[in-house]
């Protein structure tokens, strides 16, 4: 039995380290995506490039690997450290943990990239890009939005996992917009 734990903690962390590989690859995609992205048309900068369409497909499709990759390692990394290392037992530590984690740091940072980088003409519309995600910090709330939408159905999940996956399928499908 102990050869068996030891064997599955070496498979584990065999599985962490290639992580780092694939934390590496996803890197490289959102830095290719944002090469791309002044010829898309999705910057404010776009006005001072010209669109080009091959620029606009490619970082696109580029789009739809790099992000979800981002948020599959994440939740890897959070499965990883919750079932097998104990680490998140219960609501209140995560949300402490994650706030100190994503929350504090976009709350730093987001009103310092508003007021440098986007245009705002009053206190609602600086709240509103708060709300929305200031640029490229957007994330940090996403992230943050999983991690505590998750801990609460995590057990669910567990329990029905084939009718967990197709719920989780047919929200992934629901476009989501900005309000």
């Amino acid at each position: 039995m102990l050869k068996n734990i030891k064997e599955e903690i070496q498979e584990t962390a065999i599985a962490i380290d290639d992580l780092d590989v694939l934390r590496a690859f996803a890197i490289l995609l959102v830095v290719l995506r944002h090469c791309f992205s002044p010829y898309m048309g999705s910057w404010p900068v776009s006005a001072f490039y010209d669109h080009n369409i091959f620029a606009d497909i490619t970082g696109k499709y580029i789009s739809t690997i790099s992000m979800p990759l981002f948020v599959f390692i994440s939740g890897f990394l959070f499965s990883y450290l919750r079932n097998n290392l104990k680490k998140y037992p219960n609501f209140t530590v995560l949300l402490k943990k994650k706030t100190a984690r994503l929350l504090r740091p976009y709350f730093i940072l987001a009103p310092l990239y508003i007021v440098l980088f986007i245009d705002f003409n009053s206190t609602f519309g600086f709240l509103k890009q708060i709300w929305e995600g200031a640029g490229h910090l957007w994330f940090l709330l996403m992230i943050f939005t999983i991690f505590m939408l998750f801990h609460p159905l995590e057990s669910y999940f567990k329990i029905k996992p084939l009718k967990s996956f197709v719920v989780v399928l047919f929200f992934s499908c629901i476009p989501v917009s900005r309000f």
